[in-house]
């Protein structure tokens, strides 16, 4: 799994760099800001690559998936591990880079709403939607934003360098339009 989120993200990182040292330069002005919220990007381009989002070149309506809940989920315990995985990083991130996600409630409502987008955009690849993944997703987030917890007790100064909400769309929508139109041309040229 790692080894193909590596081959994965790496035309992610062809367009994320050096769009972020432009966004240095005219928006954050602050290193250590730009350079949390790239790597942030960066993993959300991971987590699209990996869930298999729709992309501009390939789009089509399949309904198929599991909507019971737990139904399959100890028999498919590595894939159970892997989604709890997936989302941890979402977890540590928000609360470290926001306020506002350093409530428990606000953070595992994010990563609840992202799994759900994700399992909604799934409709629309050859993916499965499967209500396990969705509680596994929250899971991870919610297990990503208790270690963020103690390493904001155990590192005081390392919380709190981003606080405005564009910055939040800045994050999430550079990594989508990668991977939602560019990603697919790259893959064409190569």
């Amino acid at each position: 799994m790692l080894r193909f989120a590596v081959i994965e993200i790496l035309p992610a990182a062809v367009f994320l760099v050096p769009v972020y040292l432009l966004l240095h330069k005219l928006y954050f002005r602050d290193a250590r800001r730009c350079g949390l919220c790239f790597l942030f990007s960066f993993y959300l381009c991971a987590v699209y690559a990996l869930v298999g989002l729709p992309n501009a070149s390939y789009i089509r309506f399949d309904l198929s998936g599991n909507l019971i809940p737990f139904r399959d989920m100890l028999t498919g315990l590595r894939s159970t591990v892997q989604n709890v995985l997936l989302f941890v990083p979402l977890g540590v991130f928000l609360p470290l880079l926001w306020k506002k996600y350093r409530m428990c409630r606000s953070t595992v409502r994010f990563g609840f709403c992202m799994s759900l987008a994700i399992e909604l955009l799934q409709i629309f690849t050859y993916r499965a939607t499967d209500i396990n993944d969705l509680i596994t997703n929250t899971a991870g987030a919610f297990l990503g934003f208790l270690l963020a917890r103690v390493a904001m007790r155990r590192f005081p100064g390392i919380a709190g360098t981003v606080q405005c909400k564009k910055d939040l769309l800045i994050v999430f929508m550079l990594p989508f339009i990668i991977m939602f139109f560019l990603y697919p041309v790259w893959i064409a040229i190569l």
